[in-house]
């Protein structure tokens, strides 16, 4: 993995995060070329969009905007309005870095929370799952 592929998306979940609408607007692409049709990392504007396949490939910053500050849940005891806050860490200890997830003070129904070995593939996924239970607003 080189320097930029660090800061972006994987190529797998830049695929699942445009199957899932997430808009296709960034910095970075992942473009498709070569007769051997293999995806590289390619700034925006230094490439024709009209002849060669791509996919955004969303970095850590890009993602983080997207990603709310907090989310909106029901808690065990049904407490309409709940939140729960976005915490994001690295842990050392595991070869899993990067971790995101929601987290309140009480306990509550769901308290999301992924990994992933690069913080943009961590915030690809958390976007992917806040997505699919309905708690990104639109």
């Amino acid at each position: 993995m080189t320097g930029i592929e660090k800061q972006v998306t994987s190529l797998d979940l830049a695929k699942q995060l445009k199957e899932a609408g997430y808009k296709q607007e960034g910095l970075w692409w992942w473009v498709e070329h070569g007769s051997d049709r293999r995806y590289t990392v390619i700034r925006e504007g230094y490439f024709q969009k009209t002849d060669h396949p791509h996919i955004v490939a969303p970095t850590v910053a890009e993602l983080g905007e997207k990603l709310p500050g907090r989310i909106k849940v029901v808690s065990y005891s049904g407490r309409e309005n709940s939140f729960l806050h976005c915490r994001k860490w690295i842990d050392c200890k595991k070869k899993v870095n990067y971790n995101v997830e929601y987290s309140g003070a009480i306990s509550y129904a769901i308290q999301p929370s992924v990994q992933d070995y690069t913080e943009a593939n961590a915030r690809a996924k958390m976007w992917l799952y806040l997505k699919k239970e309905g708690l990104l607003e639109t």
